[in-house]
């Protein structure tokens, strides 16, 4: 039997999709709080409920792929809530691939239709699955395909010991997992059929160079931070002066590429040099490709706001895009000075290092943290509007864009 063809990505039929996917999202979220507040998720020992404020924060924390680390951990929930969570996660990646695919799509003019989009995902996760099992040591295959879905949804919530920076399922696994899974649906389908097509379009050309550019810069960051912090190791042909020398490179290449929103529970940054600390709140902001699970800004924004400010240095006329880049670049960081605010006002004695850290990664979904954090006061609310406004403010952008009758080459957000 032969497979229909793929709706056109203006079809009127592909387009219910998103209002269907943002109604799912939010029953699930609904659903969520409820099943985390209830005395089915509790934690063991524990004898209430969790209340709504630390609620609030779990059900923002999963579904916006954030993953900060918490006093009340995963693995201390009944299994209905380490479920719920999970769940939780499932949702947010999945309406970050599909709606974001879908608006990359049309605003790049891809002959990437909603099947397609459909079969990215379902791969993706279920490759994600055999590695998880794979991975798994014995008697923790639970734990072990969570932190794989886990990784490929950039989120970083860990059930179990957490991953170290020099682990070889780190670097072997979880990190290639977490750029798969931030670079971009339309990225990935267009590198499938490469071999097909023998060519890519100059978004996914421009997504792929600045996220090597930007892995490769901060990475050097992160050498130099460290180097200057505890000393330039000795290059010589010894083998011990060789690990030394590999141990900086290898935690910043970790560094790097988790910081870009995958925020894996590596490392908390209070056990970093501040230098290192401040580059990674960089790194946070820029965060992956768009339409793919990771937050922040998206790498392809630099590639946007060079070109325009080029056309303005010779005189020529910007377009459209470098306008929404620019409103787009001011509203990612009024919503980081306004969370920042509301943290000092709620929370005021915590240092501004620490609050500002917090509103930087609350805003680009990545979870890192000086430390393992509480969220059981009124900061709970104000990192969850943060959280929620990082995860769908990149999908409103991008619905900007596509709404335009004209292609773009690169779009980001």
């Amino acid at each position: 039997m032969t497979q229909p063809p793929e709706l056109p990505q203006g079809s009127s039929r592909n387009w219910i999709v998103i209002p269907l996917a943002l109604f799912v999202y939010a029953v699930l979220l609904a659903a969520g709080w409820f099943t985390l507040t209830s005395r089915y998720s509790m934690p063991v020992g524990a004898e209430i409920s969790m209340s709504s404020k630390r609620a609030t924060f779990f059900v923002a924390n999963a579904a916006t792929l954030s993953g900060f680390q918490t006093t009340v951990t995963l693995e201390s929930l009944r299994p209905a809530g380490q479920i719920t969570v999970f769940v939780l996660m499932l949702a947010g990646a999945v309406l970050s691939w599909l709606i974001g695919g879908m608006l990359v799509a049309r605003a790049v003019r891809l002959n990437i239709g909603l099947r397609s989009i459909f079969t990215a995902i379902a791969s993706m996760l279920v490759i994600t699955v055999l590695i998880g099992a794979i991975t798994a040591p014995a008697g923790g295959l639970w734990e072990s395909v969570f932190g794989s879905v886990s990784a490929l949804s950039n989120c970083g919530l860990w059930i179990g010991a957490a991953p170290g920076n020099a682990d070889v399922v780190t670097h072997a696994a979880l990190l290639p997992l977490a750029v798969v899974g931030g670079v971009g649906v339309t990225v990935l389908i267009e590198l499938f059929r490469a071999p097909l097509t023998k060519t890519l379009s100059p978004h996914t050309k421009s997504t792929l160079a600045m996220l090597a550019a930007v892995y490769i810069l901060g990475t050097s960051a992160l050498v130099a931070s460290d180097c200057l912090s505890n000393g330039f190791p000795k290059i010589t042909t010894s083998t011990h002066d060789h690990a030394d020398w590999q141990t900086p490179l290898v935690r910043a290449s970790s560094l790097s590429l988790n910081a870009r929103t995958a925020g894996l529970p590596t490392a908390l940054l209070n056990t970093l040099e501040r230098p290192s600390q401040w580059i990674i709140a960089a790194l946070m902001c820029l965060g992956g490709g768009s339409g793919g699970a990771a937050g922040g800004l998206k790498v392809t924004i630099l590639a946007i706001l060079a070109a325009g400010l080029v056309r303005v240095f010779r005189g020529e006329p910007v377009d459209r895009l470098f306008g929404i880049a620019l409103v787009w670049l001011t509203g990612f960081f009024v919503v980081i000075i306004a969370t920042f605010l509301f943290l000092l006002g709620v929370t005021p004695e915590q240092s501004t290092d620490r609050l500002l850290m917090l509103a930087i990664s609350a805003t680009s979904n990545t979870g890192l943290s000086h430390d393992v954090i509480s969220a059981s006061g009124q900061d709970a609310y104000v990192m969850s509007i943060a959280m929620f406004a990082g995860r769908l403010m990149p999908l409103a952008v991008l619905a900007w864009i596509a709404a335009e009758d004209r292609s773009a080459d690169v779009v980001a957000g």
